[in-house]
């Protein structure tokens, strides 16, 4: 009897665990080879070498150009970017990655230095890119997205008027026509007013405690403590809102997690300083065991 059942477990391990372990490797390895690519594209600025990564509907939101929407025009952003500058040094590493069943989550840091007729620029940053899982579970680069972490002088460099890009801020929003669309209203309206009046500690309050922001011109903050602190700070410092309209325009609803593409609209003055900005932003929201909606992970990004 136990010579059957030791084969028998033999047979279950072979035919069935290997394709839980073989889906989650393939995944993995899937990502540590486009980093390994997309590091090598940089080296050698060529976005041939990870094309083939890409969806053909990606979605491209990097910190100050405006949001470029499908495959030819963001290998026209990369090109333009190679064109503009020298690459000198690219690095990134993989801070974690998120298994939500049809979209992996890919959250890092990046450093990098490039130069151009007017001199040589170091940046340092932080990226998501959001992967979608296919039917025969193969990857696909649907969204990326990145700021830095210090402040930018040469921003503009950083702009491609040449590249087609669209101001999402502008475009049509998300019709309230669900549970879900009901929901993401009725926060994104609570946080206008939150904003608009710095109070930096309910604005902590939208986030899980083991939540994590990647804001623009600050580094990575983890868990609640580093939440409290840097939202305290932050709203301490911001302008006065003299109107502030925060915008959904996708939202994709998967099991205990929501995925909102927003972005925000600020009419905003400071001292004797005053203009309109607009934002880009990835707002990954977690159910919580009491049913409550708070921001898992997200990542933000302005627009020049």
């Amino acid at each position: 009897m136990r010579t059957i059942f030791q084969f028998i477990l033999l047979f279950f391990c072979i035919h069935f665990l290997p394709i839980s372990l073989f889906s989650q490797t393939s995944s993995k390895d899937v990502i540590d080879k486009f980093t390994e690519k997309y590091t090598q594209m940089y080296q050698n600025e060529d976005f041939s070498i990870v094309k083939d990564f890409y969806s053909d509907s990606i979605r491209l939101m990097p910190e100050f150009q405006e949001t470029v929407m499908d495959l030819e025009d963001v290998a026209s952003y990369y090109k333009a970017l190679f064109e503009r500058f020298t690459i000198k040094e690219y690095n990134r590493s993989i801070h974690e990655m998120l298994d939500l069943g049809s979209r992996i989550i890919e959250i890092g840091q990046f450093n990098m230095k490039l130069s151009d007729l007017e001199g040589e620029y170091a940046l340092e940053g932080k990226y998501v890119n959001i992967w979608i899982v296919q039917a025969d579970k193969s990857l696909k680069l649907f969204t990326e997205a990145w700021n830095y972490n210090h402040e930018i002088d040469f921003g503009h460099k950083l702009v491609f008027k040449e590249v087609p890009s669209t101001r999402m801020a502008l475009q049509a929003h998300v019709p309230i026509t669900d549970n879900i669309s009901f929901e993401l209203a009725g926060l994104n309206a609570l946080m206008e007013l939150i904003i608009s009046e710095h109070d930096g500690k309910l604005w902590s309050k939208f986030y899980a405690d083991d939540g994590i922001s990647l804001h623009s011109f600050a580094p990575m903050n983890i868990g609640r403590k580093e939440l409290d602190t840097y939202y305290l700070e932050h709203a301490e410092e911001m302008p006065v809102f003299e109107k502030l309209d925060v915008r959904t325009d996708r939202i994709e609803e998967l099991d205990g997690y929501v995925i909102e593409y927003a972005t925000a609209i600020a009419n905003w003055r400071m001292d004797e300083w005053s203009g309109i900005s607009t934002s880009k932003n990835i707002r990954i929201w977690k159910r919580q065991s009491n049913g409550s909606l708070k921001i898992y992970r997200l990542i933000a990004m302005y627009d020049l």
